[in-house]
């Protein structure tokens, strides 16, 4: 027999009723439980055999269940068979308008040691015929229900993940990250998430706890978190320092500073209006494949601000053939700014190795100018979230925390007031942890751009299922 409870759970995860209809008297009848059943756009050729499937959805699933509502009186009856309704009608609600609680049926088959749920979206109750008769005056009713609920279940409880950085060992309760990726391999900016220490069958979304640790009066308004979870994450470089380029059309001059990534920067003088090639950078054949023809989303750090500069990044095949550029971008006033997106050839992760390749940095302002770069970082994409403050930022000690499950975002302190400083993109899917598998995040700061800025980073997640 399943434990069957649906539970009215607030906007923090807190139960704060909870409606129980396989107790006090009342009898599950049956359960007919459904596994969602993928949804696919296929196409086919008269000139192959088979066909290729272009995309696949899950849908959310409709299930019933029957019970026998008992009470001691005819009140109490209808009073419980008013919460469902009601619970149902509120489920709809937070569908509609995304605010309010969440509703969860909750399941625990026989012989399994912890419970799963599913979001409830909407729902009906329906009788016998002999509800109302008989039965009422005995308080003794038979209701059928009938639900829709999100495509899987996801566990009741949620679980901490052990993480490993540069500079801890695999650990609970929070590993410290610095704000670049760096020769000095305890300073960099990943965690690391081991295959054996997330289980389930779906990909879910995790909760992020982001602590400023960094003691400074300055606070990050900005911060981008990228995925990687294909390729090879331990020789993985993503970072084109400056002084590792080739600088031309101008004079490039090696600035030294122990604030700057590998302690060197290039200031870039030149003349002219036309857009012109400023720099480039080589990946070779062994560098290209740990990119797993993962997209990159480029971010220069400026020191400085050359806002009125206008810049677009290209990949061109050995220096000559154009494979991809960017977008023209014209700079704001923050240190680290996007540069756009282009993916790393080649473009299928099964498509091969591909010759040595060029990334190139190209500049246009009217009647040239001066910039100093101290890197380029390639953040990955197999999944990417970027926080934005609203006007305050994140102050030494607090802490970001996203509960994406929940579609929650605040910031608290030790007096632990939630406090709502902060929006991020998208809203919804962004960072979804693949269970099963070895994956890193990498951390940046696009406006306190510090290289020795750090943060403490937790992350928690609930196993996700298509079926219990």
């Amino acid at each position: 027999m399943a434990v069957f409870n649906i539970l009215t759970i607030n906007s923090a995860g807190t139960t704060i009723a909870t409606l129980n209809l396989a107790t006090n008297g009342n009898h599950l009848l049956s359960y007919k439980y459904t596994a969602p059943q993928p949804r696919s756009i296929e196409y086919n050729s008269v000139l192959r055999n088979g066909s290729n499937i272009a995309l696949t959805t899950l849908p959310d699933v409709t299930e019933g269940a029957q019970f026998l509502f008992t009470a001691a009186s005819a009140t109490a009856m209808a009073a419980q068979i008013h919460s469902v309704e009601r619970i149902f009608l509120l489920a709809a609600e937070r569908q509609r308008s995304r605010r309010g609680n969440r509703y969860y049926i909750e399941v625990q088959l026989e012989g399994m040691p912890s419970s799963f749920r599913s979001e409830i979206k909407r729902g009906m109750l329906s009788y016998e015929d002999s509800s109302f008769g008989y039965g009422w005056i005995q308080q003794k009713v038979q209701v059928n229900i009938t639900f829709t609920r999100t495509y899987y279940f996801e566990s009741t409880t949620k679980t901490e993940l052990y993480l490993k950085s540069a500079l801890n060992t695999r650990s609970l309760g929070g590993v410290t990250i610095y704000n670049q990726y760096a020769y000095d391999v305890t300073r960099q900016n990943w965690i690391e998430v081991l295959s054996s220490d997330m289980v389930g069958v779906l990909d879910t979304p995790v909760e992020l706890l982001i602590k400023n640790t960094y003691n400074n009066i300055t606070r990050p308004n900005y911060i981008a978190v990228g995925q990687k979870i294909l390729g090879e994450l331990t020789n993985f470089d993503p970072t084109l320092e400056s002084e590792e380029g080739s600088w031309t059309n101008g004079t490039a001059t090696t600035l030294i500073n122990e604030a700057y990534s590998a302690t060197q920067a290039k200031q870039y003088t030149w003349t002219g209006s036309n857009e012109q090639l400023a720099a480039w950078w080589t990946l070779d054949t062994l560098s290209i494949s740990y990119f797993a023809s993962t997209p990159v989303r480029f971010f220069a750090k400026f020191i400085g601000n050359p806002s009125t500069y206008k810049f677009t990044m290209r990949i061109k095949y050995q220096g000559l053939t154009l494979l991809d550029q960017t977008n023209e971008v014209r700079l704001t006033s923050r240190l680290v700014q996007d540069l756009g997106v282009m993916q790393i050839p080649p473009w299928l992760q099964d498509g091969g190795n591909s010759d040595e390749l060029v990334v190139q940095l190209y500049v246009r302002n009217t009647n040239g100018g001066s910039f100093t770069l101290d890197y380029i970082f390639m953040m990955p994409l197999d999944g990417y979230t970027e926080y934005r403050a609203q006007g305050y930022g994140l102050p030494y000690n607090f802490t970001l925390k996203d509960n994406a499950p929940e579609d929650r975002l605040v910031v608290t302190a030790a007096d632990a007031l939630e406090r709502g400083f902060f929006i991020k993109r998208p809203r919804e899917g962004g960072i979804l942890i693949r269970p099963n598998t070895t994956q890193r995040l990498y951390f940046l700061q696009l406006d306190t751009a510090e290289i020795d800025r750090t943060m403490l980073i937790q992350a928690f997640y609930r196993e996700r299922r298509l079926t219990v």
